[in-house]
């Protein structure tokens, strides 16, 4: 099943890329109609990343 994912990375100078978060959303192709799609799917990454950088905001 096709998967759709958010991440959110970091490049520090000077020590190649890390990871920070990252979280997958599969949809279903085949059958369009069924849920997730693949809107759903992108919908639902979207809203892992505003979830995740608004907790990331309260220890700012």
């Amino acid at each position: 099943m096709p998967v759709q994912r958010f991440g959110i990375f970091y490049a520090p100078p000077d020590a190649g890329v890390v990871r920070i978060h990252s979280a997958p959303h599969e949809w279903s192709p085949r059958q369009p109609r069924r849920s997730p799609t693949e809107k759903e799917a992108f919908e639902a990454a979207i809203a892992e990343a505003e979830r995740f950088l608004q907790v990331e905001m309260d220890f700012v």
